[in-house]
């Protein structure tokens, strides 16, 4: 196999790896849930409630959680546009080569 074949990922492969992807996605979802647990430890910490300065600047839980939340966009993007472009190419190679389909009692020749 060479990196400009098409990949085809069998159905009995992707049925069996895919608990161990269902499993990397809740662990991503609980480590982002820290994140921003943590971000809202931050934001409500004392440093806030002083009125004495009147400073604009943005705290450190702030600039974290708009980070995590760009970081989140962009993967999304990413993984959208992967998508469409894998389903695109999908769709002209299924163009390009429509499969053949036989009747039960039709052999090919």
């Amino acid at each position: 196999m060479t990196a400009l074949e098409p990949f085809h990922l069998g159905e009995i492969y992707f049925n069996t790896r895919k608990i161990f992807v269902d499993q990397r996605l809740l662990e991503g979802g609980v480590r982002l849930a820290t994140v921003i647990n943590k971000i809202v430890e931050l934001k409500n910490h004392k440093h806030h409630d002083d009125d004495d300065d009147d400073d604009d600047d943005l705290c450190a839980g702030t600039i974290l959680f708009i980070g995590v939340i760009f970081i989140e966009i962009l993967l999304a993007f990413f993984g959208l546009t992967y998508y469409l472009v894998r389903r695109k190419l999908s769709q002209q190679r299924l163009a390009e080569n429509p499969p053949e389909y036989y009747a039960i009692n039709q052999v090919k020749e």
